[in-house]
């Protein structure tokens, strides 16, 4: 007998697969035999019983809203049948008699779409209804995928330096981070406005990422550039563009009282899951970085 969409679980009604287009974003889609009605009903009951759980109204506790890209939510415990292990927030959500936690991010989305107008935040960020907004997004932008040869030389153009810059097309990358910037600064602004002044913005720029052999978004996208993929260099111009990402975030959070950043980096160093995503040790580290920042911002709010 079929399943019908009130009985499909997720691994029976989705494949979720690596886009190699576009870093930390899944190919999320229906199984064959599937409908596509089928599949709309089953992943909204999916996502609709995760924020329900989240949300149920205890009064006291600290209101969070999460958005973004595949570090935000990966669709897990879901997904944790397809070897998907759980996101930061979603280690910081397990502490239910602390956080009221919406989770309102998609692995499949891109930053432009995040931040497509209207994005999908403005809803319940506005009226001052989530204390915290926490945000990621832009790595499909620059960190790995089919963004890497935008900004990244082929290996013999960079001489055999050692030097991660000399491997960088300058002006494309600084391109990218630009219209980054832009994307942020706009979703600052939006949320200050929606929000009254009320919602605290925390974001996060990733970790140094290591390419993985036929990896679909660092180890191939490097070899296709003429890179050994366990290189030296190509771990150093990953690190290089993090650390670039993280220059421009810390200047988005420096624009306003109401902006933190919070430091990823080095947490997932012998804990990654894949290429680009911590496995549930490292979430758990990361998560406990987000909770001592939102307890030193409401201990002097």
């Amino acid at each position: 007998m079929a399943k019908t969409a009130a009985h499909l679980d997720f691994k029976s009604a989705f494949k979720m697969e690596p886009d190699p287009k576009n870093a930390l974003v899944f190919k999320i889609t229906p199984r064959k035999g599937v409908s596509a009605s089928d599949a709309v009903r089953t992943m909204r009951r999916i996502t609709l019983a995760e924020q329900l759980v989240t949300t149920m109204s205890v009064g006291g506790r600290i209101k969070i809203l999460a958005e973004g890209d595949s570090w935000i939510n990966i669709l897990w415990p879901e997904s944790s049948a397809l070897g998907y292990e759980m996101t930061f927030v979603n280690a910081l959500a397990k502490d239910t008699a602390k956080y009221d936690t919406l989770n309102i991010g998609f692995p499949g989305d891109t930053f432009a779409e995040i931040t497509r107008n209207p994005p999908q935040y403005k809803q319940p960020i506005s009226g001052g209804q989530r204390q915290f907004f926490i945000f990621s997004g832009g790595g499909n932008d620059f960190l790995g995928g089919g963004s890497l040869a935008k900004y990244v030389k082929r290996f013999s153009q960079g001489g055999g330096s050692s030097d991660p810059r000399d491997y960088i097309k300058d002006s494309e990358f600084k391109q990218i981070l630009n219209g980054l910037k832009a994307g942020y600064r706009q979703m600052v602004k939006n949320v200050n406005v929606w929000s009254s002044g009320y919602t605290h913005v925390l974001l996060q720029g990733y970790d140094y990422a290591h390419p993985r052999n036929n990896g679909p978004w660092l180890g191939k996208p490097f070899k296709a550039l003429g890179y050994a993929w366990d290189s030296d260099i190509a771990k150093e111009i990953v690190k290089y563009s993090v650390d670039r990402f993280y220059e421009l975030l810390a200047g988005v959070a420096d624009s306003s009282a109401k902006v933190h950043l919070v430091d990823a980096r080095n947490c997932c160093q012998g804990n990654w899951h894949d290429e680009l995503h911590p496995n549930e040790k490292a979430s758990k580290k990361i998560a406990k970085k987000f909770d001592a920042a939102i307890d030193q911002i409401l201990a002097v709010s």
